[in-house]
């Protein structure tokens, strides 16, 4: 569950402010027992003055020096508030009432011999109501009685005490407002503020700058947010016009892109037809259709003848690419075995196989190879570079090593892939032509131009739209020049269907 700061802060006060309300009663209780106890102190304190005054040097020059001395003590004590009664009993047992009597019993207390020292206090009842009883006694047996009803003093503590403790809640319940409102002026308001402006920042609105605030902290993190808006505002604009450059490059490298393939498109098929032209007239020309030929001439034409295959292959190449690319290929699929494929392949290079003493095997039970779901002839023309290409770049009295492996996906078993292993003792690859050998129009150069000087780079690239367009996929392993190479083919095979 969560709860909002003002949530929080209420419930906070409320309970300072409980807790001070039981604070203030809890003094103001203090307060009242202790002056009741202090009013009773008080009492023995002013019946031990009075005894002390008549019982002790004072008596002898009370006339002489301070007159009306023990009068006035007797009188201060016995008109206290509170006071009952006042006794006196003397040794005849006479009692005088203090009621009108105060100046009677006055002269009565100078007739006495002198008073012992000691207060005696006890409880009583007078009149119904438990009173406290002082008595001072003189020495020749009589007594002063006084006596103290508390209730009316206890009634005066108390509201002494309720008035105390309601003037103390009330100012402390202020004290708790103006630290309220204090505490959401210099806290709460500025992080209301700064959460807003961070809304404002959602929003993209970095024309932000929050102001002073009393508290040092605070400010400190307006002035961080303040330099953060400002450099998201910078940041937000740099990247935006990167943002509209790049779109406008990328438009215009689409427009380039489609105006090259419709280059290519164009101009490949405007390139077939005269080829084709040229091509049936140095036919004729082979056959002696329009003349005896002597044998210079026809070792001319036909290596013209030669290089026009050659060219009318590098445009169909140029134009499978092509269509690759732009979407354009269409395939038609079908369960197909590859191993056939492989042997139609091996038997038209033939020739090339045997010029350089090349040996040919299957390993890893070709027998059981998984039906692949491809298009047979689009498919083949990958293979057919591949092959090719093992056969081209391989060293004299090399070998060529074809495997294939079935393999099912651990969470899958109904799924699996297909792969296929062409390996070579040929040139190998080096480290630099890895990261571009499937690249568009790479040129190989170097040692493999010496050995194939027809390539021109699109045959891995065609080769790699062809398996790609099958959902697989086709990566290289060397150890380096001239350490030979191994070319895998990956497909997707259903598991139920592999045999």
């Amino acid at each position: 569950m969560k709860y909002s700061i003002w949530r929080i802060l209420f419930f906070l006060f409320i309970l300072i402010g409980l807790l001070g309300l039981v604070l203030v009663f809890g003094i103001s209780f203090f307060f009242y027992q202790f002056n009741v106890d202090q009013v009773v102190e008080e009492r023995v304190a002013s019946m031990e003055v009075l005894s002390n005054t008549v019982a002790g040097p004072a008596w002898t020059v009370k006339e002489v020096l301070y007159p009306g001395t023990i009068e006035n003590i007797f009188r201060g004590v016995a008109e206290t508030p509170g006071t009952k009664f006042v006794r006196l009993i003397n040794s005849e047992t006479n009692t005088i009432e203090k009621s009108s009597n105060i100046k009677e019993v006055g002269r009565e207390i100078l007739n006495l011999p002198a008073f012992e020292r000691n207060v005696v206090v006890k409880e009583g009842v007078f009149e119904g109501e438990l009173i406290k009883e002082f008595s001072i006694m003189a020495r020749d047996g009589s007594d002063i009685w006084i006596g103290v009803s508390l209730k009316n003093i206890k009634k005066n503590i108390l509201q002494v005490s309720i008035i105390l403790g309601v003037i103390t809640t009330i100012l402390f319940f202020i004290v708790i407002v103006a630290i309220f409102f204090f505490f959401r002026k210099v806290v709460i308001n500025p992080l209301l503020l700064l959460m807003k402006s961070f809304d404002r920042l959602k929003n993209k609105d970095y024309e932000i700058n929050l102001g002073d605030v009393p508290v040092i902290e605070i400010q400190n993190i307006f002035q961080s947010f303040n330099r953060m808006a400002k450099e998201l505002g910078v940041s937000q604009a740099k990247l935006e016009f990167a943002y509209k450059t790049e779109k406008k490059a990328r438009e215009e490298l689409e427009s380039l892109d489609k105006s090259k393939d419709q280059f290519l498109l164009t101009t490949q098929h405007h390139l077939r037809t005269p080829l084709a032209i040229i091509k049936g007239y140095l036919e004729q020309l082979l056959k002696g259709r329009l003349g005896e030929l002597t044998s210079q001439m026809r070792h001319s034409l036909e290596r013209i003848n030669a290089s026009i295959d050659r060219l009318a292959t590098l445009v169909n190449e140029f134009l499978n690419v092509s269509q690759l690319e732009v979407g354009k290929g269409i395939f038609n699929l079908k369960l197909t075995k590859l191993k056939p494929i492989i042997d139609d392949i091996i038997s038209d290079l033939k020739s090339e196989i045997a010029k350089k003493n090349l040996t040919v095997s299957f390993v890893n039970g070709f027998e059981s190879w998984s039906n692949v779901l491809i298009d047979p002839t689009r498919f083949r023309e990958a293979l057919y570079i591949l092959i090719d290409n093992s056969v081209k770049y391989n060293k004299d009295g090399g070998a060529i090593t074809i495997s294939g492996e079935t393999k099912e996906y651990p969470a899958d078993k109904k799924r699996g892939f297909f792969q296929l292993h062409i390996r070579d003792l040929g040139i190998g690859v080096t480290q630099e032509e890895f990261k571009k050998l499937f690249s568009e129009y790479f040129s190989r150069g170097g040692e493999a131009e010496k050995i194939n000087t027809t390539g021109k780079g699109i045959g891995l690239v065609l080769a790699k739209n062809i398996i790609k367009a099958h959902n697989g996929r086709i990566w290289v392993e060397s150890e380096g020049r001239g350490k030979g190479s191994k070319f895998t083919i990956e497909l997707p095979i259903s598991m139920e269907e592999k045999k």
